[in-house]
């Protein structure tokens, strides 16, 4: 059931439920991804920390939408230890079963490390080298092609759900309290 708080102007404040923060996620990180398409399209050097770093920031968002799409509850992506650590968000996901590529197992841990020490954010010295564009692209669309359905489909459903549940709030102001 969706709880509310009204506050005096007619907004209401409800959680978002987790299928629909998940199909947001998923969302972000397809565009995220795209973005990394642009700027790896040529395999141009100049751009590999940006395009990598966008790389790493796809990964970490889809496999956040599918830990809540598996019943992770949200809270607990904000854990230290699972914030931006895509090799430990993999492992979570796979602890609740998700059986990824092996592609896409073995792009997280070629760049989960440079993403973890902030490498693709920063000038840490690191020397860069990190899979072809082209075999990421790969990885990510196996990975996506997955997990999607699954998200998109709890999504639709989450989304009849609270409108079912919230018609009796039809002309409020609803925002999504922050979580």
């Amino acid at each position: 059931m969706t709880t509310a708080n009204e506050t005096a102007d007619d907004t209401i404040e409800m959680e978002q439920p987790a299928a629909l923060y998940a199909a947001d996620l998923l969302k972000r990180g397809r565009e995220y991804l795209a973005a990394f398409y642009r700027l790896s399209e040529n395999d141009e050097q100049a751009v590999a920390h940006p395009a990598y770093f966008l790389l790493a920031h796809t990964i970490e968002l889809a496999l956040k939408a599918d830990l809540l799409n598996r019943g992770f509850p949200r809270k607990g992506l904000k854990q230290l230890s699972l914030r931006h650590d895509i090799r430990a968000l993999l492992e979570e996901a796979e602890a609740l079963g998700l059986a990824p590529p092996e592609a896409f197992h073995q792009l997280v841990y070629s760049i989960g490390e440079m993403n973890f020490e902030h490498d693709f954010r920063y000038p840490t010295g690191y020397l860069l080298t990190v899979p072809y564009p082209a075999w990421c692209r790969s990885a990510m669309e196996e990975l996506l092609h997955l997990i999607g359905p699954g998200i998109d489909n709890a999504a639709v459903y989450a989304q009849v759900r609270w409108a079912s549940e919230t018609r009796h709030l039809k002309g409020k102001r609803i925002v999504w309290s922050k979580a």
